[in-house]
């Protein structure tokens, strides 16, 4: 079976980070920032809107011809669970990585740096509107992914909070914290849930 594998986190996550690190297969991966410095190296910002058009036909593209690939996005579009969907009626298997950090003064500070490291800067309306919207479909969409990971990228090290298949948490770290259960009310729940339990027995 195919498989779509979605990296989604706000502006300056880490998601390129870990999908150089973790694409052990080689996937093919679509990402929107990238195709913007193929079609204007010196000013990507420009070509944002053609590198949109691009990413949707590459994508629409492997679905046809049944090809895993992978999706590296901030998944704060309108366009984001309408992929997820499309994947899934192409017979896909959805896999969804949410790489998050903690609030949107992170944001900021991680694309100021990779800026002066040479990368790709972003609008800071553009950082603050994506931030929320960005939770927003993470938690419809993990209602829809066949499998998902939430990870902190807070701090220096990445961390992995949770796992859930088909809706269902299988995995909730003890340590998860106060900011992610707060943005994600799927985890919210099943901690309650083991809380209430716990008081219970």
């Amino acid at each position: 079976m195919p498989r779509l594998w979605i990296v989604a986190g706000p502006n300056g996550a880490g998601k390129s980070t870990l999908v150089d690190r973790y694409n052990q297969h080689g996937l093919p991966v679509s990402n929107p920032d990238e195709l913007a410095k193929q079609i204007n190296p010196e000013s990507p910002e420009k070509a944002q809107i053609e590198a949109g058009k691009r990413a949707l036909t590459e994508r629409r593209n492997f679905l046809a011809a049944g090809q895993s690939f992978l999706i590296e996005t901030t998944f704060s579009g309108r366009g984001s669970l309408q992929q997820l969907e499309e994947a899934k009626r192409a017979g896909f298997k959805t896999c969804l990585v949410v790489v998050g950090i903690d609030v949107v003064a992170t944001s900021y500070a991680r694309v100021a740096t990779r800026v002066m490291r040479g990368g790709h800067s972003v609008p800071a309306a553009d950082i603050e509107r994506r931030y929320q919207r960005t939770f927003d479909n993470v938690n419809q969409a993990l209602k829809l992914a066949d499998l998902a990971f939430v990870i902190d990228n807070s701090k220096r090290r990445p961390s992995l909070v949770a796992k859930i298949e088909r809706g269902k948490v299988i995995r909730l770290s003890p340590k998860a914290p106060a900011w992610i259960l707060k943005q994600i009310s799927l985890l919210a729940r099943h901690r309650a849930k083991e809380r209430s339990q716990g008081l219970s027995l």
